[in-house]
């Protein structure tokens, strides 16, 4: 029996575009295009050294995938940055995939 971890909360571009099935480019392309939500901005600290990393949430990329396939998914109350559409009759949810899954 194969096991997989589970996608952590929050992603870096390679992992956030691997858990979109797209690549880092276009990942990055479609988010300077607006087509695709913005990753948060982390500062990180490790001893004399500081750093930035961009990470997306994973629900934000789910509500983004639900509203380009036009599905609603999750509470209606969630903010999703307006990246999904409002839940239509007769919808049904996508399933989430894990690393190595393809």
């Amino acid at each position: 029996m194969i096991t997989h971890r589970p996608w952590p909360y929050a992603l870096g571009v390679d992992d956030a575009a691997e858990y979109c099935s797209i690549s880092p480019q276009m990942l990055q392309k479609l988010v300077a295009a607006g087509r695709a939500p913005s990753p948060i901005t982390v500062s990180t600290k490790s001893g004399a050294k500081h750093g930035i990393r961009k990470l997306w949430l994973r629900h934000t990329l789910e509500n983004w995938l639900d509203g380009l396939a036009g599905i609603r998914t999750g509470s209606e109350q969630e903010d999703d940055g307006g990246w999904s559409t409002p839940r239509r009759a007769g919808d049904t949810a996508l399933r989430s995939f894990g690393p190595g899954s393809r």
